[in-house]
């Protein structure tokens, strides 16, 4: 249910509103219309406090499925540590398959754990405090010139809680986008 003011603005099932974000070849879902509640939303910023990782991949999720929906573009991502992307079969699984279909897929975090030489995608290690703390996603199609981002920023130490902030809104992913590119791309 998506409210404005206490007031229900839209409704929709969550199973469609999953089906739309999955990034699952096999599901077709670059050819779904999107939910109604999806089209009604205001994507501009979605804005968080203290927030556990589980909320922070879902804005990964949307992010990543609109690079999967453009099938080309730049996507950059940053997980605090390399060994996320040995940790977590999903993520590795969704950046394959992005690299595949033609995103240039840029990873990004502190070389902890040494990974395959033969991953489709660009391997960043960097060892930085802004790298340790911080969880980004950051898109840009260069065709459509459509951008999104997410940042989080890690509240304790090797705690499960973030602050920060996702959007599909241009004017300010772009920005994000560009600096992740002059910061941390040209590694």
């Amino acid at each position: 249910m998506l409210t404005s003011d206490e007031r229900v603005v839209e409704t929709g099932s969550l199973a469609d509103l999953v089906d739309y974000v999955e990034v699952d070849p096999s599901l077709s879902s670059a050819d779904t219309e999107p939910p109604a509640i999806v089209e009604v939303a205001d994507a501009s910023v979605t804005a968080f406090a203290e927030e556990r990782r589980r909320r922070l991949v879902r804005g990964s999720q949307v992010i990543e499925e609109l690079a999967w929906q453009n099938r080309s573009g730049r996507l950059h991502a940053g997980f605090q540590t390399l060994s996320r992307l040995t940790s977590f079969r999903r993520t590795r699984e969704v950046f394959r398959r992005l690299a595949e279909v033609g995103v240039d897929v840029h990873v990004y975090g502190v070389p902890d754990v040494d990974l395959p030489e033969d991953v489709p995608y660009t391997v960043h290690p960097r060892d930085d405090p802004e790298t340790r703390r911080h969880w980004f996603v950051a898109y840009r199609c260069e065709e459509t010139d459509e951008c999104a981002a997410l940042v989080a920023r890690l509240l304790d130490g090797d705690g499960d809680e973030y602050e920060g902030f996702w959007t599909l809104d241009q004017d300010r992913a772009r920005p994000v986008v560009d600096y992740v590119e002059e910061t941390y791309a040209n590694d």
